[in-house]
């Protein structure tokens, strides 16, 4: 039975308006519903359920004229708890944009409920802020429809008017703020890197500290160059920003491995031995290295067990007892090989 508790026994015209209003609504005839209620408001019938189902009532019949605007503001300061009235109102605002300071805040307000058609209503806040010049909270809800479309295509796109437009920071929070940790394709890894590239780029730098390099590289292993000119022209744009792989190496061995400059080959074994700290010592390039002369020749003809031995063979067994180590038996290929360079060098 409909509620006819607002109306005196002697208002059959009310308690009538109020039957046929609730008939239409559950009919979803919301235009015929929305007259009966109107006409219930007209004659001064204040009553919160009354107003909220005008309210309902008009937003079916998408209904902006001021007498429906009025009665919508009346409806939410009756009901402000009701989530579906804000979101009714905010939707119906969006859709037939209108840009006032109230279905703004309204809008604003029914964002903070999570409604499913959130990016609806933040694509009408972005042209709003636009006709008001507020660019800030343009780029926050531009951000906002473009990243939550999970749009890969849209948001590459976005990202880049940013770039082109040296927007860097812009283009960081956008990424930080629409970043899902749990959905491997909203990580955006590349773009990360790519952001970081373009504004390395911008300055004439190349990725300089650990963190930096490291983000370039994660973009680098994340494309594929030969799966679209796009994806080319990214790795194209990290690789300029990659600095060589031996100039890094270089600056990791001065900053982390200066105890092995000689293990690594930058200080030579005399600097090492003289304690020279790796200051270098020029070497003479005049002198060639003579096997005969500086080596052969230091040793000294030697007597062994009473016997004499030619000087060559002398000198072939002391140099080979240096290779043997105090071992009492010599490799008869390094024989061999020292007697083969005596006969060259004679």
């Amino acid at each position: 039975m409909p509620n006819t508790e607002h109306f005196a026994p002697t208002d059959r015209i009310g308690q009538l308006l109020l039957t046929l209003g609730n008939a239409y609504l559950d009919r979803q005839q919301y235009e015929e519903a929305f007259e009966k209620f109107e006409q219930l408001v007209d004659r001064n019938v204040d009553s919160a359920d009354i107003w909220h189902k005008a309210a309902v009532s008009g937003i079916g019949a998408n209904n902006v004229s001021d007498k429906a605007l009025t009665i919508y503001k009346k409806a939410m300061e009756d009901d402000p708890d009701s989530s579906a009235l804000k979101i009714g109102v905010a939707t119906l605002f969006a859709q037939n944009e209108i840009v006032t300071p109230y279905s703004i805040e309204i809008c604003e307000t029914a964002l903070t409920l999570n409604p499913a058609n959130a990016q609806k209503l933040h694509l009408f806040l972005k042209k709003a802020y636009e006709e008001s010049g507020q660019q800030e909270k343009v780029y926050e809800h531009e951000q906002k429809v473009i990243f939550g479309s999970n749009n890969k295509k849209a948001i590459r796109s976005y990202l880049e008017s940013l770039w082109w437009e040296h927007k860097f920071d812009e283009a960081n929070r956008s990424i930080t703020t629409a970043m899902d940790s749990i959905n491997p394709a909203m990580q955006f890894q590349l773009e990360r890197a790519l952001t970081l590239s373009y504004e390395l780029h911008s300055k004439g730098k190349l990725a300089q500290n650990k963190l930096e390099r490291s983000t370039i590289k994660s973009g680098l292993d994340s494309i594929n160059p030969e799966q679209s000119l796009q994806a080319l022209r990214s790795f194209l744009m990290l690789k300029v920003c990659q600095p060589d792989a031996e100039e890094s190496t270089r600056q990791l061995d001065e900053e982390l491995l200066e105890e092995y400059q000689f293990i690594l080959g930058n200080v030579s074994l005399t600097d090492v031995l003289m304690n020279t700290n790796g200051n270098s010592v020029p070497e003479n390039e005049d002198k060639e290295f003579n096997f005969q002369t500086n080596v052969l020749e230091l040793f000294p003809a030697m007597d062994i067990a009473g016997q004499d031995f030619d000087e060559a063979n002398t000198r072939t067994l002391c140099l080979m007892q240096i290779f043997t180590h105090g071992s009492s038996k010599i490799s008869e290929k390094l024989v061999k090989l020292v007697e083969d360079h005596l006969l060259q060098s004679n």
